[in-house]
C-alpha cells in the first residue's frame, strides 16, 4: 500500500452497560460537583412554540428541564419572566 492510500476495516463490538461514577471537584476530590447552567426561557400562554427562547410552551419548556437533565445538568438556574418582572421558576 503506498503511504497516501487509505483502507477501512469493518469491525464488530459489543458494548456492555455501565455506569460512570458521579463527578467529584477538581480541589476536593470527596466533594460533588454540582453541574449548573443559566437557562432563561420565557413561558408564553398564548404561543404555538418557538425556537427563541422568548415564547415557550409549558411543554417545550419541561422537554428542555428534561433535556439538561438528560444530559448531566441537576441543577439549572432557571429564571421566567412574568408581567415584565423576572421570578425564580423551580422544578423539573
Amino acid at each position: 500500500m503506498k503511504h497516501n492510500q487509505r483502507c477501512s476495516i469493518e469491525i464488530t463490538v459489543k458494548l456492555l452497560p455501565f455506569r460512570l461514577a458521579e463527578p467529584k471537584t477538581n480541589y476536593d476530590l470527596q466533594r460533588d460537583f454540582v453541574p449548573s447552567i443559566y437557562h432563561v426561557s420565557i413561558i408564553d400562554p398564548k404561543s404555538k412554540g418557538d425556537i427563541t427562547p422568548h415564547h415557550r410552551t409549558l411543554a417545550g419548556y419541561r422537554n428542555e428541564l428534561n433535556n439538561l437533565s438528560r444530559h448531566g445538568i441537576s441543577n439549572p438556574l432557571c429564571y421566567q419572566m412574568q408581567n415584565g418582572m423576572w421570578m425564580n421558576f423551580g422544578g423539573f
